[in-house]
């Protein structure tokens, strides 16, 4: 499966699952969230070219394309595992009313 966002192309090799929809402000009017474990990320692009973001506990770096604006995904970890949080509507030949969605309420977190 491929993404491409402004500069940002890059590649995955997981299966599409549940995806996450949640209502904190730098993800809710944004994206839909799919975590994948991090090895099946792959960005084809220098790792110094998407723009990094960090809020709150600075736990989770959130990339941007730098030409666009657009965030394609997430780095973070949990539970001792690395993942990627991929911006399924980055996600080539995605259809978004095809997916499990699972909402969450993030700002009672």
């Amino acid at each position: 499966m491929a993404a491409t966002v402004g500069v940002l192309p890059s590649k995955l090799t997981a299966r599409l699952g549940p995806s996450l929809s949640a209502t904190v402000r730098i993800v809710g009017p944004r994206a839909l969230l799919w975590f994948v474990p991090a090895s099946s990320f792959h960005l084809q692009t220098p790792a110094s070219d998407p723009g990094t973001y960090r809020f709150n506990k600075h736990e989770i770096a959130h990339h941007f394309c730098t030409v666009c604006g657009v965030a394609p995904f997430a780095e973070g970890e949990k539970d001792g595992q690395k993942l990627a949080a991929m911006n399924v509507r980055c996600l080539a030949g995605i259809e978004l009313a095809d997916l499990a969605i699972r909402h969450v309420d993030g700002r009672s977190l």
